[in-house]
């Protein structure tokens, strides 16, 4: 077996064993920002995560301060 089988052997066993679509969940995160220059002073002001399945209905409204 070459090293690129057992690369894809590994990954592709892993991923039956442990993820099926149904239970997998998707994060969504949107960055509010003052600007798209961070080195030049533009800064992060507001970061929105929502999680959903993946028929992305949403699992968690989250908080809002």
């Amino acid at each position: 077996m070459t090293s690129e089988e057992k690369r894809h052997t590994m990954v592709d066993s892993h991923d039956a064993e442990t993820y099926s679509a149904k239970d997998s969940r998707l994060i969504w995160i949107d960055c509010e920002m003052t600007g798209l220059d961070i080195f030049g002073g533009d800064e992060l002001v507001e970061v929105s995560v929502v999680p959903t399945d993946f028929d992305l209905n949403v699992l968690d409204e989250g908080v809002d301060y």
